[in-house]
């Protein structure tokens, strides 16, 4: 019996990911893994907040993970898709502010935001992104086109070559929680 194609896509993920570091370029591997996971510990040593958000399934993973960093008390973090924050926003402002008027009054200049989007294409999360990468750190994880607006706008991006939303979706989430238990595998002295 042949799996389904999310399988097969699932497998290829370690090798297929693409992640771009400003300070030291595109890496691989466990260099590439240990430089996500090295953005959310700093954040967390230096008593930074952690903002996260997407659209959709992504934003359900920046949920997902918010609450993986603040219930093993790394840090606080918190994501921006509260639907009655979103929804005021969006209904008075327009759906593109959604993000971006949240991070204009929270975000720190040691703070880390980590913006999440399969297709690396929506209004919103491209201009929080840009106003996040101006005044804080920025991790990005985005899939689909090479070309996306998200996949180059961070400090280090992640980037999953796929077409299909399911595997990009449990790609980026298979790294966040990577990248969270190394930080408290560190922690642990493990």
């Amino acid at each position: 019996m042949r799996l389904p194609l999310l399988f097969d896509q699932l497998g290829q993920i370690p090798s297929v990911i693409v992640v771009e570091s400003e300070e030291r370029g595109e890496l691989s591997g466990e260099e590439a893994l240990e430089t996500i996971a090295t953005e959310i510990s700093n954040a967390c040593n230096r008593s930074s907040k952690v903002w996260l958000f997407g659209n959709g399934g992504s934003a359900a993973i920046a949920g997902h993970i918010a609450n993986d960093i603040v219930g093993n008390e790394l840090a606080f973090a918190s994501s921006l898709s509260d639907i009655a924050t979103f929804s005021a926003i969006a209904n008075d402002h327009g759906y593109s502010e959604a993000y971006h008027r949240q991070l204009k009054l929270c975000l720190h200049s040691n703070d880390l935001v980590i913006a999440i989007s399969s297709s690396g294409m929506s209004e919103n999360i491209t201009l929080a992104a840009r106003f996040a990468k101006e005044n804080a750190r920025l991790l990005t994880l985005s899939g689909m086109h090479p070309g996306n607006n998200l996949r180059e706008l961070g400090h280090t991006n992640v980037y999953i070559p796929f077409d299909a939303y399911g595997a990009i979706e449990i790609g980026h989430l298979a790294i966040l929680h990577e990248s969270v238990a190394r930080v408290l595998a560190a922690r642990s002295g493990n």
